[in-house]
């Protein structure tokens, strides 16, 4: 609300971010509230309502080839393909544009603040170095010690939740 927060680089697909609030929110998973035809490229996004109908019915569904022709066949698109959900499964690369755009924020970054993550996942896990060679100073809150202890400059090892209260309270 301030306009401290220049952006949110995330790797979660909740879409939490956005409902608080959260602007210019870079995605490198993807959303899960958005979906893609594989044959048009059209992008939509789903409602609530229908993103649960399509979570319960993944819950029934056993073996892998099974769940992608569930996934497949979920939603399909006006020009007649087949729509999946915006996201990175495994194996997938991340969506090179939004990568780009982590990137170019990292660079811009004057603080660039890690939230729980371990910092094992490629090539997320390069943004914070990105941000600190380019001046950045470096707050990492985590509930323990990751591989980005060697560049923070402030650590907090607690849970993020009483730290970011904490923050707001004094902001």
């Amino acid at each position: 609300k301030k306009g401290c927060l220049k952006s949110v680089i995330t790797q979660n697909i909740d879409n939490l971010h956005q409902k608080a609030g959260s602007k210019n929110v870079i995605e490198l998973h993807g959303n899960l509230y958005k979906w893609k035809c594989k044959k048009c490229g059209r992008k939509e996004f789903i409602d609530e309502k229908i993103l649960s109908e399509f979570i319960e019915g993944m819950k029934e569904i056993k073996g892998k080839r099974n769940l992608i022709r569930y996934i497949l066949n979920f939603i399909k698109c006006d020009c007649g393909g087949r729509k999946r959900p915006d996201i990175v499964f495994f194996g997938e690369l991340l969506p090179k544009e939004e990568f780009k755009k982590a990137e170019i924020e990292s660079k811009r970054a004057d603080l660039f603040i890690i939230i729980g993550t371990s910092g094992i996942v490629r090539p997320a896990s390069d943004l914070p170095y990105i941000a600190k060679e380019s001046g950045a100073k470096i707050v990492e809150i985590n509930k323990e010690k990751s591989y980005y202890e060697s560049i923070s400059d402030l650590k907090f090892y607690q849970l993020s939740g009483e730290v970011l209260k904490y923050v707001i309270e004094k902001i």
